[in-house]
């Protein structure tokens, strides 16, 4: 998906989820782990995970999965 596909809304949160994306590689990457995930409740109770495995940042929930790690903003 190219950055100009993004809603508004996606845009404003893509940034948020590129700052836990990048945590959660960090603290993958402090513990040595090839898997790492974490799951946060936004708004409504939609659920959203992220999950690091082997260098690739993921971010995915009801919808839409997106590699952060890909993007060029990483």
């Amino acid at each position: 998906m190219a950055c100009n596909d993004y809603t508004a809304w996606e845009e404003g949160a893509l940034e948020h989820f590129l700052i836990l994306g990048r945590e959660i590689a960090t603290t993958a990457v402090t513990f040595r782990a090839t898997y790492l995930s974490a799951h946060l409740r936004l708004a409504e109770g939609e659920l959203v995970a992220f999950s690091y495995e082997d260098g690739a940042v993921w971010v995915t929930g009801r919808g839409f999965e997106v590699e952060l790690s890909a993007l060029p903003r990483w």
